[in-house]
């Protein structure tokens, strides 16, 4: 019905849907802004986008519905709602990357909104923000931060999601990829405490061994604490077999209900994430890729690896096992 996500048109109907679910949720815009929209263009009109924002404010009072009024701290999550144009000019679906980030982020936003009795203080609000023109160069989160509704230097964190639907290459079902607990002590605190989702396996990893650029480097860069929360590409990313057929509804439910409760110890907690500069990856960070490797060696011949590339994961397994060792 929106049309790829990759089209002017269809990116800005996708935006029109996104504020209509957060307008139906009650999610009203950040302060200062009068709709959920703040449109940008880059590069004299070649580049032309649609974000879309709402605001969740702190709560001052336990168990009541009281909020506050003055902007204070608040966290970002974030998710990217736009597709590349196949060189055919045919339309995707974009089921996994990244209209599960997207239906992640509305029903994070519909959860937060609702306030139950006897619950904590929340010391920060909710930022939801929807990018647009993630491929590419972080277009979208670039946008956000040049003209942010709300000082960034209030934004004590950002979370961004992608591909919550299914797992790396679907060798690993439910398989949870946390990453970016290597810029502040707290998050990384944090995450180590954390179990893994239900019927899932949680993998804490620095961004380091994440190549590909997602929103949150644009955020790294304002040094913003940050955490990527991804199940990783599934073997049909970026083409016409990523369709909602395909996703693990249950692993997407069990990995929403994670992020909710994260996002909310992040919300009540009296610790703000300090940014702090990162070194050289970890020991654990490379026994844990290992683990990954090895735990779907034995199924590898379902993505039906070339001679190359086989030997190449071979001898990459030998030089971990070294390391680590």
């Amino acid at each position: 019905d929106l049309g790829g996500r990759g089209t002017l048109e269809s990116r800005r109907k996708t935006a029109a849907w996104i504020g209509g679910e957060f307008s139906r949720l009650g999610i009203k815009p950040p302060p200062g802004m009068q709709t959920h929209f703040t449109k940008f263009s880059i590069d004299g009109g070649k580049f032309q986008g649609t974000n879309v924002l709402g605001w969740i404010p702190a709560r001052a009072q336990e168990g009541e519905a009281a909020e506050r009024e003055e902007v204070g701290e608040y966290i970002v999550l974030s998710a990217n709602f736009d597709m590349l144009v196949p060189s055919d000019g045919s339309e995707l679906p974009g089921a996994n990357y990244n209209a599960s980030g997207i239906a992640a982020l509305i029903e994070l936003g519909r959860s937060l909104r609702a306030v139950s009795a006897g619950a904590a203080v929340r010391r920060r609000a909710v930022l939801l923000l929807a990018t647009d023109l993630a491929r590419p160069k972080l277009l979208g989160a670039q946008a956000f931060l040049r003209a942010p509704p709300v000082p960034i230097k209030s934004c004590a964190a950002f979370v961004c999601m992608e591909m919550l639907g299914r797992s790396l290459g679907d060798l690993i079902p439910g398989l949870l990829f946390a990453m970016g607990f290597e810029n502040s002590r707290a998050l990384e605190d944090l995450l180590r405490q954390e179990k893994p989702p239900e019927d899932g396996r949680l993998s804490i990893l620095t961004t380091f061994f994440h190549i590909v650029h997602a929103d949150y480097h644009a955020f790294a860069h304002a040094k913003v604490p940050y955490l990527y929360l991804s199940g990783g590409e599934s073997v049909d990313f970026g083409g016409p077999g990523d369709t909602a057929a395909g996703l693990d509804y249950g692993q997407f439910e069990n990995r929403v209900k994670w992020i909710r409760e994260v996002v909310e110890k992040l919300l009540v907690s009296e610790r703000r994430p300090v940014w702090r500069e990162t070194g050289d990856p970890r020991v654990s960070d490379i026994r844990e890729i290992r683990d990954l490797i090895l735990s779907v060696k034995g199924r590898l011949d379902q993505v039906k690896l070339p001679p190359m590339p086989a030997m190449m994961l071979r001898n990459l397994i030998a030089n971990l096992d070294k390391i680590v060792k």
